[in-house]
């Protein structure tokens, strides 16, 4: 319990202002974690603890069982309980359903939490009360999204209008024609990224929740489903334009599973050995997952288009080169068809020598 002004312990002091800033204070402002902070009586100490859903004790006012003076919830002094950290009293909220805080300012404070300090997140969603680690996912999943496809986007829209000026017809007619549809491709290529986040965090986290209770861990759905939600905050460096898609997704999803899996250790009390297990084997299995379908729809279907290809062309190699246009696939015109082509015609004679093309020859003289 500290000064929400200044951070100063205000566990021990019998004061109701801080002593480091003098700002005023009441043990009603905190939540505790049930039996973690001691209510002492402050005329004998006799300790009490809280037991309702903000960790005070009930009811707020009654007498002391040892010296029976008043003991009134804004006089008692308040100490962690033996065994207890100090930093372990106060029940720590989830910074995304602090409702008294911005949108953004919630959202920074659980990326942060969930990248840096994932152990005390996991706490925190131990004892949340409310939801919103779906609304928190959505939120995430498209702002690591949206970057990359406006970058897409006014790269497409610079090749298409950068040289057309502005207001003419052919601005105009790029716009809709080149413009328009990368602008579809862009939403749909958003809302399908969207849908392969919520699709992996559900199927990872179902079956580390059943690795969980096979192991005996008492893993309900309300804890490991806001764990994996909330410590996806990683996924914020996949907001990089172009280099976060292809490039930052394996940090993330690396970063990602560390994180969870040091929050299941708080958030559904689970050991060491079982947190890791509930974390590698949904990996492993969601990895086969995608690399099996990869071969299946992407890799098979163009390695039988790569061989038909190459069976194609070995085939029209054998063949040879194919005839010129006008020429008879059976060769030249018949011996017995005349120049006119038609073969019932008699065969033209061969053309003998011609008499006047020779000199004539010599005659022998008489003596």
């Amino acid at each position: 319990m500290r000064c929400k002004g200044c951070g100063y312990s205000l566990f021990n002091h019998r004061g109701r202002t801080c002593p480091e800033c003098g700002a005023p204070f009441a043990p009603a402002d905190f939540e505790f974690r049930a039996n973690a902070v001691e209510f002492c009586c402050p005329g004998c100490m006799q300790p009490y603890y809280g037991t309702d859903p903000q960790g005070l004790p009930e009811p707020r006012a009654f007498a002391c069982v040892t010296c029976g003076a008043s003991c009134e919830l804004g006089t008692m002094v308040l100490r962690p309980a033996p065994g207890v950290r100090e930093d372990e009293t106060e029940l720590h909220r989830v910074p995304w359903e602090d409702r008294s805080l911005p949108w953004r300012t919630r959202f920074l404070r659980t990326v942060s939490e969930a990248m840096v300090r994932p152990s005390r997140l996991g706490a925190s969603i131990a004892g949340s009360r409310e939801g919103g680690s779906a609304r928190f996912l959505l939120v995430l999943a498209t702002m690591a999204s949206v970057p990359t496809a406006l970058a897409v986007l006014g790269f497409i829209g610079f090749l298409a209008l950068g040289a057309v000026p502005p207001g003419s017809a052919q601005f105009s007619r790029s716009l809709r024609a080149e413009v328009a549809p990368w602008a579809l491709g862009c939403a749909m290529g958003v809302a399908t990224a969207v849908a392969a986040v919520f699709a992996c965090v559900l199927v990872v986290a179902g079956l580390a929740t059943l690795v969980l209770r096979i192991a005996g861990t008492d893993a309900p759905w309300r804890r490991v489903w806001p764990t994996f939600a909330y410590t996806s905050a990683p996924l914020v460096v996949c907001a990089v334009p172009c280099l976060g898609p292809y490039c930052g997704i394996y940090v993330a999803g690396t970063w990602w599973l560390v994180a969870a899996g040091i929050a299941l250790g708080t958030s559904c009390r689970a050991s060491v050995g079982r947190a890791i297990a509930a974390v590698a084997i949904p990996a492993v299995i969601v990895l086969g997952l995608v690399l099996g379908g990869a071969v299946l729809f992407v890799v098979m279907p163009a390695t039988a288009a790569v061989k038909a290809a190459t069976a194609a062309g070995a085939a029209a190699a054998t063949a040879g080169p194919a005839p010129a246009d006008g020429a008879n696939d059976e060769g030249d015109l018949d011996v017995g068809a005349d120049a006119s082509g038609d073969p019932d015609s008699e065969p033209m004679p061969e053309a003998g020598p011609d008499p006047q093309s020779e000199p004539p020859p010599d005659r022998e003289v008489s003596p």
